[in-house]
């Protein structure tokens, strides 16, 4: 036993006295190199982050890029903390969740009161929002509303899916995008490399792929909150398309400027811009309606200056997220023509004729 121990101490001294001691091997040059670039220091990466970006002998350039890159965590949990707390203040309880089961049943055409009395209701305050289980359907309570989110039966899709409105869609296609981000490490995000390697699908899937939950919660809180008012004017198939499409146009902003300035930037989602086209569009549409952010009641461009801000807190003020959050913004024009009426060419002649 005493000499295996002196075994062991003799192997650790001598690998101890291998890598201090000058006389151990050098690092061969690196023949593609720079000569005159001075050798490697011999310490070890014991150091702060920075001094371990120093000594990889990267060029200045991109060792500050690398220390702007840091994740704003102190800015996301101020972002994640205000929306938490207008959810708190917006919280449903269970009367209101009653009122919504009447209401989801009455629009699936069944028997209401019945159906009610025969099928009891399960209700769970869970803090920042509330749960309900009704007739095997899993209801969320968020923002003073009870959304039917998630049916458990076979039987429970066909209440469910007749109900649905344009908001709820989009929680529902974000929620998945979500799940399917974080288990497939991104592969939803759009990017210059990504589109070079005929991976055009990402640039519209990047709409609905949040790539956090501090996002995902950002998004999910204004579009229940801006965009039920859009139901006059659109049926929930057209505003989860015009979301599309506002994402699909903020995809290729991004990817223009990652071509035109860095190539090897990392994927990114596309969710900010596309909510940031909705929202303009609703400006566009609806000026005089406000949007009721929990007990607050915004005008609609106040509702635009949130979404920046808590893109900012979310993400910082990059160069590259301003030009995918215009190019969901000059989705809004595109869209704003294609609803108005476009005149006939007896009217185009007929002002031409009045002209001259």
């Amino acid at each position: 036993m005493t000499r295996a121990c002196f075994v062991a101490l003799a192997i650790s001294a001598s690998v101890v006295w291998a890598h201090d001691s000058p006389l151990s091997y050098p690092t061969p040059p690196n023949p593609f190199g720079d000569s005159s670039a001075p050798p490697p220091p011999s310490g070890g990466g014991d150091g702060d982050g920075d001094a371990g970006l120093e000594k990889l002998h990267l060029p200045p350039r991109a060792v500050a890029s690398a220390r702007v890159r840091r994740p704003p965590v102190l800015r996301r949990l101020v972002c994640l903390g205000a929306l938490s707390a207008v959810c708190f203040a917006s919280r449903p309880h269970e009367p209101s969740l009653l009122a919504a089961i009447e209401a989801h049943h009455t629009a699936s055409g069944d028997l209401v009161s019945d159906f009610l009395r025969s099928e009891p209701v399960a209700f769970r305050n869970v803090g920042l929002a509330s749960v309900g289980l009704h007739s095997d359907l899993v209801w969320l309570g968020l923002l003073g509303q009870w959304l039917p989110l998630l049916p458990t039966t076979i039987e429970a899709f066909r209440h469910w899916s007749p109900a649905l409105r344009g908001p709820q869609l989009l929680l529902n296609f974000l929620v998945l995008g979500y799940v399917l981000t974080k288990l497939g490490g991104g592969g939803l995000h759009v990017s210059f490399g990504r589109v070079r390697r005929a991976r055009i699908h990402t640039a519209l899937t990047a709409a609905f792929s949040p790539d956090g939950l501090v996002p995902l919660l950002h998004a999910v809180v204004l579009a229940l909150a801006a965009l039920p008012a859009l139901g006059g004017e659109v049926d929930r198939w057209r505003l989860v398309a015009i979301w599309a499409a506002a994402g699909l146009c903020s995809s290729v902003a991004s990817v223009v400027w990652q071509a035109v300035f860095h190539r090897r930037a990392a994927p990114r989602s596309s969710v900010g811009g596309a909510l940031m086209g909705v929202l303009a569009l609703r400006a566009a549409l609806l000026p005089e309606t406000p949007v009721a952010l929990g007990p607050l009641a915004l005008p609609p461009v106040r509702a635009l200056a949130v979404h920046l801000l808590l893109t900012f807190l979310c993400n910082g003020a990059a160069p590259e997220e301003l030009f995918g959050l215009l190019g969901g913004s000059v989705f809004v024009a595109v869209a704003q023509l294609q609803m108005r009426e476009v005149p006939s060419w007896d009217d185009i002649k007929t002002v031409i004729k009045s002209a001259l």
